[in-house]
């Protein structure tokens, strides 16, 4: 007897399709049931539903199936409200009651009338809790303690992670998803269960299917956030896969406690490239070296070894492509002298000339907005074609720099503009520098990486290469979305004329607006503000245990105040040139302390994805057929290679020191500018720039069309203004 059973398809027809014809190639099943969570999260809902009903398998409700078919009102609070309104658009009456009606589990008795399969979307008492693979047994049993006795196997999904384990003589398998997977293997998963030598044996399928043609179908659909659900299917894993197995988390503040002594005593750190925002290092791996003892899956399921997930939280994942090392660069460019590179980019940055306006304090900022939004975007488009060649990684650098001041100066439009045009516009723009910061982040760890490769001993290199090799694939994987992104912003592009239809078109002052609307008051408020962020966010030097969030806030927040500064500096006292510069020492410092925390949580990342993976793989051996003697060699040769645990750990745990005492040494580093600003006066210079900003009398009063005839002038003849 064969039970198949497909959960969380999530509006993905095409994996669907994928699956099934995967099920009868492999021979079929006696009975198909679905365990729950149909459409929601995909662009084709209504196909897949419509498809699954046509079918006429057994379905168990989701909690995404109960979302849906709520009322409107009733989850409206949700973080999805959303997205469950686009999807109920999608759907009919008759489909929404067809998912209030579906019932909460399944049982199937196997040929003896013996054993129970039953089947739930997340566990047996509720839709929302999640059975995990390396959660405590007390966290588990109190969700299976109204299982019946003769239930032998319980098949579930909602935990987008396949795994099989037992807990007090029951089998627990998740066949984890069809539609979006979540554990770093990007193929369609579901599960099939066997009745043999009496008991549910257990097959973890995978099924390769056209990723790319779902992402593209999500850009035509259109539903809410649609880039935050091709990043999820392009990555297919969670935010922080440790937390998601439930695994032990390590303390946030674990590196900040460390005795002042322990710092000071630490080496000089080399400096590296800095990177930008990454996860925050709450988002941190469980015990390497530690791993609670009940967190082996159980061996018992006939269960392939798990294909290995991705390696760094940090950047996009594709485990199933296997790439070359240093993808980022071409042959062609890999030959040429640091000298040339450098040539070209100085060239390149000649080429792109800042033709933001000069402003003038006592002007109107309306009239002047069009032009500083225009300059702004035509910094960044210039950086396409170089960003697109994929050449040299400094473009990508260049143009997120680029990108971070048009957004800089979008945020100090915000109040001249349409509230809904202005975010329509500002999604577009995030969604580009998210994509330029994947592929840099990458950059910035590969550039460290190569750098240690070559100065540590040659035992210490098979780690370094390892984790290089799984962040490049991830690097180029990054790339192809970030060129996918980049080609949405032609010079002919739908986003390049919604921004310009959008910049051209400011609010035009009314008279009591007028001194509001003068540069210097603009300046000023945007200024106060961004400095009044900084100020509070600068608390985190009055204790010595900050932790290294704390400082990724203020890192941010010195970011927004120095682009700020440059966009209104033709208004300010000349000592802002100088205040500048101790800015940008302050966020070189930030930027390289934030670099060594991101890769302190990544490496604790990469022993956990390592250990776990060679315990698969021993483990699994361990039941291959053959002799005693032909499994132990087995067994050997999996802790001997290259690539084992013991072999890569030397390299990996030599970098977690390395770059725990560069991070402490940049804490010191830090702490001690920021003590000589202080002595300088830094904060009180700062405050007394915003306060000194001149507040000129309100011009006369213009015609009420002014502001329009500028943005008219300014536009003529090269974008259409539309509504």
């Amino acid at each position: 007897m064969r039970v198949a059973v497909l959960s969380d398809i999530h509006g993905n027809l095409l994996a669907l399709e994928a699956v099934l014809a995967d099920l009868e190639a492999a021979g079929g099943a006696d009975t198909i049931v679905i365990a729950g969570d149909l459409c929601l999260d995909g662009p084709q809902p209504r196909e897949t539903l419509a498809r699954l009903r046509e079918l006429g398998y057994p379905i168990v409700q989701g909690n995404t199936d109960r979302d849906l078919a709520m009322e409107p009102e009733a989850t409206a609070g949700n973080d999805d409200a959303a997205l469950l309104e686009w999807t109920r658009q999608q759907l009919s009456a008759e489909d929404l009651q067809f998912l209030r009606q579906l019932p909460f589990t399944h049982h199937i008795t196997d040929p003896t009338g013996n054993s129970v399969l039953q089947i739930v979307h997340a566990n047996p008492k509720n839709l929302d809790d999640q059975l995990q693979p390396y959660a405590p047994e007390a966290t588990i049993t109190p969700l299976l303690e109204d299982v019946a006795p003769e239930v032998q196997t319980l098949a579930f999904g909602h935990l987008h992670i396949p795994f099989v384990r037992t807990v007090d003589q029951l089998q627990l398998a998740n066949i984890a998803s069809v539609g979006l997977p979540k554990d770093g293997d990007r193929r369609a998963n579901y599960g099939l269960f066997e009745w043999k030598a009496g008991r549910w044996v257990v097959e973890q399928r995978r099924v390769e299917y056209p990723v790319d043609a779902v992402v593209q179908q999500l850009h035509e659909a259109g539903p809410p956030d649609a880039d935050t659900l091709i990043r999820t299917l392009l990555r297919a894993r969670y935010p922080n896969m440790v937390a998601a197995r439930g695994g032990r988390p390590i303390p946030t503040a674990r590196r900040a406690t460390k005795p002042a002594t322990r710092r000071a005593a630490a080496p000089h750190a080399k400096k590296a490239q800095p990177a930008a925002e990454k996860r925050t290092p709450s988002d941190v791996a469980a015990d390497p070296v530690n791993p609670p003892a009940d967190l082996a899956p159980s061996a018992t399921a006939d269960v392939p070894a798990p294909p290995t997930p991705a390696v760094p939280p940090a950047v996009v994942a594709d485990p199933v492509t296997v790439a070359a090392r240093e993808p980022e660069v071409s042959p062609d460019s890999a030959v040429k002298p640091k000298s040339a590179k450098k040539r070209e980019r100085k060239e390149r940055q000649r080429r792109v000339v800042d033709t933001t306006p000069t402003l003038d304090g006592a002007g109107s900022f309306t009239a002047i907005v069009p032009s500083i939004l225009e300059a702004r975007l035509q910094a960044v488009l210039a950086q396409r074609q170089m960003v697109l060649a994929d050449e040299d990684p400094e473009g990508v650098h260049d143009m997120r720099v680029a990108t971070r001041r048009l957004r800089a100066a979008l945020v100090a439009v915000e109040p001249f503009y349409d509230r809904k045009r202005y975010r329509r516009v500002v999604r577009r723009v995030r969604a580009l520098a998210r994509a330029l910061g994947e592929v840099r982040d990458a950059d910035v760890l590969l550039i460290y990486l190569r750098k240690r490769e070559k100065a540590v001993a040659k035992d210490e290199r098979a780690g370094i290469i390892g984790l290089s090799d799984a962040i490049s694939t991830d690097r180029a994987t990054a790339q192809d979305t970030l060129s996918t992104v980049i080609a949405e912003w032609a010079d002919d592009s739908e986003n390049v004329q919604i921004f310009r239809r959008f910049s051209v078109a400011p609010k035009t002052p009314g008279s009591k607006a007028r001194k509001r609307d003068l540069v210097a008051n603009v300046a000023a408020r945007a200024l106060t503000n961004d400095l009044e962020t900084f100020v509070q966010e600068s608390q985190v030097f009055d204790d010595e245990g900050s932790a290294a969030e704390a400082f990724h806030q203020l890192r941010i927040a010195g970011k927004k105040l120095r682009y700020t500064m440059e966009l209104f500096l033709s208004v300010l006292d000349e000592s802002a040139h100088d205040l500048l510069t101790a800015l940008k020492s302050l966020q070189e410092l930030l930027g390289e302390l934030h670099d060594r925390d991101v890769l302190i949580d990544l490496l604790a990342w990469e022993r956990a994805r390592a250990l776990e993976q060679q315990l698969h793989r021993l483990e699994f051996s361990t039941f291959n057929p053959g002799t005693r003697e032909e499994r132990l060699a087995e067994v050997r040769q999996l802790l001997t290679d290259a690539d084992s645990f013991a072999s890569t750990s030397i390299g990996i745990y030599g970098l977690l020191i390395d770059a725990t005492m560069e991070r402490d040494q940049l804490e010191v580093d830090l702490r001690a500018l920021w003590a000589s600003l202080q002595q300088e006066g830094f904060l009180d210079q700062l405050r007394e720039l915003a306060a000194q900003l001149p507040l000129p009398e309100p011009v006369a009063d213009e015609p009420a069309q002014e502001t329009q005839a500028v943005a008219d002038a300014t536009t003529a003849g090269s974008v259409e203004l539309t509504a």
